[in-house]
């Protein structure tokens, strides 16, 4: 009976002893197979390991960022170098269009002045009769019965009147002496104001020459109108008709003549003149024994240089001239 108790109580601690390890089996594996307990915990330690993990992960996102970092500049060398071969074909592009400027420019300087003679009709001295100052300016439109100045239309002649001589009448208040319908391409002479606050007008308008001669030469015969007051041997009047005479040689570019005003008791005032041609242009020097030496200016109008028109006018103001001439 003992050995039967000792026996059962050895195989009771026994059965309890593996009912003890079969229970912390069984925990053991539920704790595996319950991950929503561990879960928490799990989490928690993935949590804080996802914390950690950028902290971490620096080295990578600093490589991440290194990466970016080195896509960018090589996105930015790109672009810099996209920029830089844009850059030489803009630089290309600005030396061309300098370049082109250049040409433009140079090509605008060299067809300018031509441009500018071809606008130009003619040119007005202007004398102001409230302080007597005296300008010049240009003409650009021709016709024959008025000239525009400074924009205002001063009247030069009558519409539908062909007077072949000199018009010599007083309109709308101004006093004309304007020479001539003989010619077909030009006019000069006189438009005066009556009016002591007014300005009186010397001028010379025409149709340019656009088929200048480039070789031989003419001879041309006009008249002239000069202002001049205080010579000897003229009569005390303001105006002075007069003749014209004009060796051009188109070859040399040289134009050489005179304009002739009748005096009375002595030999006519002359003033010898000597210009030099450019295009339809002409410029020069004037020179006289009666009068002071002065500067010329004009140009040549209608086809193949018909006619010719300009002003002269003293180194001091003391007188100016209008005249114009055909060709012989």
């Amino acid at each position: 009976m003992e050995l039967t108790k000792i026996s059962l109580t050895r195989f009771g601690l026994t059965a309890l002893a593996a009912l003890i390890i079969s229970a912390c089996g069984s925990g053991s594996g539920s704790s595996s197979n319950n991950p929503p307990q561990q879960n928490n915990a799990s989490n928690n330690t993935q949590t804080s390991q996802q914390i950690n993990k950028p902290s971490d992960n620096k080295p990578s996102d600093n490589k991440t960022s290194d990466n970016k970092t080195s896509d960018n500049k090589t996105s930015d060398n790109k672009t810099s170098d996209n920029k830089t071969s844009d850059n030489k074909p803009s630089n290309n592009k600005a030396s061309d269009n300098k370049t082109s400027d250049n040409k433009t420019s140079d090509n605008k300087a060299s067809d300018n002045q031509p441009q500018l003679e071809r606008n130009k009709t003619g040119e007005a001295i202007v004398i102001s009769k409230v302080d007597d100052n005296v300008r010049t300016a240009t003409l650009n439109l021709y016709d024959t019965t008025s000239i525009n100045v400074d924009g205002v239309d001063i009247i030069i002649g009558l519409p539908d009147i062909d007077i072949q001589d000199w018009t010599a009448t007083i309109v709308e208040g101004r006093k004309l002496e304007v020479c001539c319908g003989r010619y077909s391409d030009t006019r000069f002479g006189v438009s005066d104001s009556l009016n002591e606050n007014s300005n009186g007008y010397m001028f010379y308008n025409g149709n340019p020459t656009q088929n200048m001669p480039t070789s031989g030469g003419a001879t041309y015969s006009g008249d002239t109108i000069i202002s001049v007051r205080n010579v000897y041997g003229l009569e005390p009047k303001e105006y002075h008709r007069g003749s014209s005479e004009f060796n051009v040689d188109f070859g040399n570019k040289t134009l050489e003549g005179s304009l002739n005003i009748p005096n009375r008791n002595l030999q006519p005032v002359k003033v010898e003149i000597n210009a030099q041609i450019s295009g339809n242009s002409f410029t020069g020097t004037t020179d006289s024994t009666t009068l002071s030496n002065g500067q010329v200016e004009g140009k040549f109008y209608g086809n193949n240089a018909k006619e010719m028109a300009g002003l002269a006018q003293g180194n001091d103001q003391s007188w100016n001239a209008a005249f114009g001439a055909a060709k012989q």
